[in-house]
């Protein structure tokens, strides 16, 4: 960010200056590129943080994703437990009444 305002600042000075340097002045056209080249890495670095930042909350969403996963799994496990368990209970059930019908 620093490098970006610096930059700014020679931008004025460079742009002052021109009018006596001439254009091929190879020292000033090094200065320009390289102030564009680290106004360019400032604004990678802000779209680095951006994408670092969106690629942490999709790490969240599907962590947050696979938790309800192994949660509901663990629910629909002791369902079918208890399905099982109430099947039993109903052939126990049946059998006790077909022992008592003449």
């Amino acid at each position: 960010m620093a490098t970006a305002a610096a930059c700014l600042a020679f931008g004025v000075a460079s742009s002052a200056s021109q009018a006596q340097a001439p254009a091929s002045d190879p020292a000033a056209r090094a200065e320009a590129r390289i102030c564009a080249l680290h106004q360019e890495a400032d604004a990678l670095a802000r779209q680095q943080r951006t994408l670092i930042g969106d690629l942490r909350r999709l790490e969240i969403e599907r962590d947050l994703r696979v938790e309800e996963s192994r949660k509901l799994d663990a629910e629909a496990g002791a369902l079918q437990a208890k399905m099982a368990e109430t099947q039993a209970q109903i052939e126990a059930e049946r059998a006790a009444i077909a022992e008592i019908r003449p």
